[in-house]
């Protein structure tokens, strides 16, 4: 194995420097060790270090077993759905306005809970296996363009997330609420983010259409269509990206019976709305076209900036999303973490490197503070840590380009 530390954190931050070293080498001993003491258990741990794909199983089979058991989720009204999608009732699917999913996932998810009824297993199984290996596949792959931009060691960089994912609880937590898609909106859009920064022009529109597809809320990613400040490939990527969009939405518009747009949201208690609003709060259409506007003009101010970080405006709009939705469920903060996750362990700003360790440390805090806090704590210590990240993601955005050393 690599040196895990040295690889993932670079020799940069001079802060941080002497800790880094000092975990550098406790690992390099401890690896020494293991190499002498038990040379064939070292073999078969590199062995599976440089072959990440070997998480799958162990996720397919954990996460299916938590699908499954989880029969009062949404994930019930996904699947009846789904099976919709694929049947003679396909152009009324959305005629339940609860349903506030896309169309590509309910595709999936009809396809695959299709597939388990053919062979005899459960359908809340496989769908959940298949959805939490999708998941890790499209983190470990986004986790390795970030290291490669950031010329680190992709391989650590793709275990760092992957330990993230199956141990900070955020992904049992989608799971178990049966909304794993949202942990691959937020992937989708970091992946739009490198390829905008990197000057591509159709994948960049292909990625947000295929996103808004999933989930409505990924039309929140369109000012990543401003990364790299030219205009007629800005204009291509957006076109590309809303016709997309429309063109999966569209048939059921048209000759189905469309009533997304009816659906009534309550205001969570532990949301940011509740806490400034209070007894005030709304959440109809109107305060998510405000959403929309607000995260558009910032997500924009960013991406028109020379030589943005691309994850920095990733990170900004997703967490001025969240500060600005009527509800934070416990499966919200999933999308965030894992962005911000790897925007602080592969950033080479010396500002943002400063916060790898907290963000590590802090990200099983995510799935248990919605059980060991109350309500009004979770939305004050909400509303604070979304404002910190924010002014944390705006603040290195708008600075000039803040290089670690080397």
């Amino acid at each position: 194995m690599t040196d895990v530390v040295d690889q993932i954190s670079g020799r940069g931050d001079r802060g941080q420097d002497v800790t880094d070293r000092s975990l550098a080498a406790r690992w390099a001993r401890e690896r020494a060790l293991l190499v002498h003491d038990r040379p064939r258990l070292a073999r078969a741990a590199q062995w599976v270090w440089d072959r990440p794909w070997t998480s799958w199983p162990v996720a397919f089979v954990c996460f299916g077993v938590l699908g499954a058991g989880s029969t009062d989720s949404d994930a019930a009204l996904f699947l009846e759905a789904g099976r919709s999608m694929l049947g003679p009732g396909i152009l009324d699917v959305f005629a339940d306005p609860a349903l506030q999913m896309g169309p590509l996932d309910l595709v999936l998810v009809g396809g695959v809970a299709l597939t388990a009824d053919a062979v005899g297993i459960s359908a809340a199984f496989l769908v959940a296996a298949v959805q939490a290996v999708l998941v890790l596949a499209l983190a470990q792959a986004v986790a390795a363009r970030a290291a490669r931009r950031a010329g680190t060691d992709p391989l650590a960089v793709r275990w760092l997330v992957t330990a993230v994912l199956l141990g900070s609880g955020v992904m049992a937590e989608a799971t178990l609420m049966g909304h794993l898609e949202e942990l691959a909106l937020g992937l989708l859009l970091a992946l739009a983010a490198f390829e905008a920064a990197d000057g591509r022009r159709w994948s960049v529109g292909v990625l947000l259409g295929l996103a808004i597809g999933t989930k409505l809320w990924a039309v929140l990613g369109m000012p990543l269509v401003l990364l790299g400040r030219r205009w007629p490939t800005a204009m291509a990527r957006a076109v590309l990206a809303v016709a997309i969009g429309l063109g999966l939405y569209a048939p059921f518009a048209l000759w189905g019976d469309l009533r997304t747009f009816d659906f009534a949201w309550t205001v969570s208690s532990t949301s940011t709305v509740a806490l400034v609003a209070g007894s005030l709060a709304t959440s109809g259409w109107a305060l998510r076209v405000a959403q929309t506007a607000v995260v558009g003009l910032i997500g924009a101010v960013l991406a028109l900036r020379p030589r943005v970080d691309p994850l920095a405006v990733v990170v900004a709009i997703l967490a001025a999303r969240l500060l600005l939705d009527p509800l934070r469920l416990p499966y919200y903060p999933g999308p965030l973490l894992v962005v911000l996750v790897l925007w602080t362990w592969t950033s080479t700003s010396r500002t943002t490197r400063r916060w790898r360790i907290p963000v590590l440390v802090a990200s099983p805090l995510v799935a248990l503070a919605p059980y060991a806090l109350t309500e009004t704590v979770q939305a004050v210590v909400g509303t604070v840590v979304l404002v910190g990240v924010l002014v944390l993601a705006v603040r290195v955005g708008l600075a000039k380009r803040e290089v670690a050393v080397l």
